[in-house]
């Protein structure tokens, strides 16, 4: 029984408990968990059905080329028009700033080494899978999506770290560093 008296599935009781857990494991709130998880359900749901039309575009008897950049401009976009494409450094269009190159990733700048923090863990079904080489030997991505970046960084007060002149913007485990351009430096995550 619940504190209203009213009787409670222990279904539910049980998926309310590991919720919160899981919630206290990110550093977040109950409430904030579960919005990430409809966000979840509702990204996989629109990618079924982007994957679905982009089966369908190939398999009708149109031609194939013009299908498929109908499907990849569907991916594009995503679940919204907001939505921001994750992709690796040489698929995104690059941007000259201060003597720096960035990638256009939505409406921001990414560095290189931001970039490939974006890039998925790799260790899904072994040892992980080195990216790049780090300054203190080989490195891995982090398996942040671009839009998940942009919630970090609109959702939060930025901190001014005088040593570096850049800005730190932290949520949960993870934490986006911007410069004072806005332009994405680093992702860094903590476990």
């Amino acid at each position: 029984m619940s504190d209203s008296g009213a009787w409670v599935n222990p279904d539910e009781k049980l998926q309310r408990l590991k919720d919160t857990v899981a919630a206290r494991k990110l550093n977040i709130s109950l409430a904030q968990y579960r919005q990430g998880l409809k966000i979840i359900e509702h990204t996989q749901k629109e990618f079924a059905r982007i994957f679905s039309k982009r089966v369908r575009d190939s398999l009708s008897g149109g031609n194939a080329n013009r299908a498929g950049e109908r499907s990849n401009q569907l991916l594009i976009e995503g679940a919204g028009s907001n939505k921001i494409p994750w992709d690796s450094w040489n698929n995104y269009e690059k941007v000259s700033l201060n003597g720096q190159t960035y990638a256009q990733v939505g409406n921001r700048l990414y560095s290189k080494h931001a970039v490939d923090r974006l890039q998925p863990i790799g260790k899904r079904f072994g040892p992980y899978i080195y990216i790049y080489q780090g300054l203190n030997g080989k490195d891995y991505g982090r398996s942040i999506a671009p839009q998940y970046v942009e919630d970090v960084i609109s959702s939060t007060q930025p901190e001014y770290q005088h040593r570096t002149g850049n800005y730190s913007h932290k949520l949960g485990d993870v934490e986006v560093i911007v410069n004072s351009q806005g332009a994405v430096v680093t992702i860094l995550t903590y476990k």
